[in-house]
C-alpha cells in the first residue's frame, strides 16, 4: 500500500508539473500554457506610469495549435514602454524610438493590469498576444 501511495504521489508531481510550462530546450524558451489571470492585477492607471523592460510575449493561438514564447534573448531585441502622466506611451525597439501612442487608445479592448513590479497586456481573450513588462525605473 506504501509503495502504491508512493507512486500515485509522485505521478502527481510529475503531471503537474507539466500543466505550468513546458521548456522548449530547441530554442530555449518557455512557453506559457495559458493566458494570465488578471484577477490579481491592478488596473489603477496611475499604477502604469513609469519605464517597462519588455520580458516577453507569448501567442496562444498559432497555426500548429501550441503557444508560442518570444523573449528578448529569442528574439534578439529589447523593447521598453515609457507610460507618461500626460497620456502618452513611447514606444522603443532596441533603445530607439518606434512610436508615440495614445496610452487610451493603445489600452483600448486589451486586458492590463500591474502587480508589484510587473505590467501585463493582453489580447489573449480576442486571440492576440499577451506581453508582459518589468518595470524599469
Amino acid at each position: 500500500m506504501h509503495r502504491l501511495l508512493k507512486l500515485i504521489i509522485c505521478s502527481l508531481l510529475v503531471f503537474s508539473g507539466f500543466s505550468c510550462n513546458v521548456v522548449n530546450t530547441d530554442e530555449d524558451q518557455t512557453h506559457y500554457t495559458k493566458p494570465i489571470d488578471f484577477s490579481s492585477y491592478n488596473q489603477d492607471s496611475t499604477l502604469i506610469i513609469g519605464s517597462w523592460e519588455w520580458l516577453r510575449t507569448t501567442y496562444y493561438f498559432t497555426s500548429n495549435g501550441k503557444p508560442s514564447t518570444e523573449t528578448p534573448s529569442s528574439s534578439n531585441t529589447t523593447k521598453k514602454l515609457v507610460i507618461k502622466e500626460d497620456g502618452t506611451i513611447e514606444f522603443y525597439q532596441n533603445d530607439e524610438l518606434q512610436e508615440i501612442k495614445s496610452s487610451d487608445s493603445y489600452l483600448d479592448n486589451k486586458l492590463w493590469g500591474v502587480l508589484a513590479d510587473t505590467l501585463a497586456i493582453s489580447t489573449a481573450h480576442v486571440d492576440g498576444p499577451e506581453s508582459v513588462y518589468l518595470r524599469s525605473e
